[in-house]
């Protein structure tokens, strides 16, 4: 059995169950499957463009309930004005909100003098990312926050 995905789908009890590394979904996202050829089930956010057109191979999935403890890796960008200490802003408006940052990234555009920052931060869930994205955008400087697709 596969029972350490957070995603379960009715009648798929021995068939792998993975989180898509394209749109990393995380609990609360509206989400669905994707029936791979010999791989399985892969879960994408349901706005996912990279099956936007798929229809046939989709099928319905969902979050388990109590997955309150686990992390998920989420790839976000911030868009900033440049000025001292911003980086030190960020990291510690993530920080100080329990949340893990497994990457950082700064980089400046010197034509506009703002800067691009990408990160992975570890989410519980949609909510906790919406709090992040708010406090985010709370910085000086910081004028757009969103998740990336690739």
């Amino acid at each position: 059995r596969y029972d350490n995905s957070p995603v379960y789908c009715n009648g798929a009890d021995n068939i792998a169950i993975t989180l898509a590394n394209c749109c990393t979904p995380i609990p609360g996202d509206p989400i669905i499957g994707y029936v791979t050829k010999g791989k399985g089930i892969s879960v994408h956010r349901a706005d996912c463009p990279n099956i936007a057109n798929e229809n046939e191979r989709l099928i319905d999935v969902y979050w388990k309930e109590g997955l309150e403890t686990a992390t998920y890796p989420v790839d976000i960008i911030i868009l900033s004005s440049d000025r001292n200490d911003l980086a030190v802003d960020i990291m510690h408006a993530i920080s100080n909100n329990h949340v893990t940052m497994r990457s950082f990234s700064a980089k400046l555009n010197a034509e506009t003098m703002n800067v691009t920052i990408s990160a992975t931060i570890m989410i519980q869930n949609y909510k906790k990312l919406l709090d992040i994205f708010a406090i985010l955008r709370g910085v000086p400087g910081v004028y757009e926050v969103s998740r990336v697709i690739h």
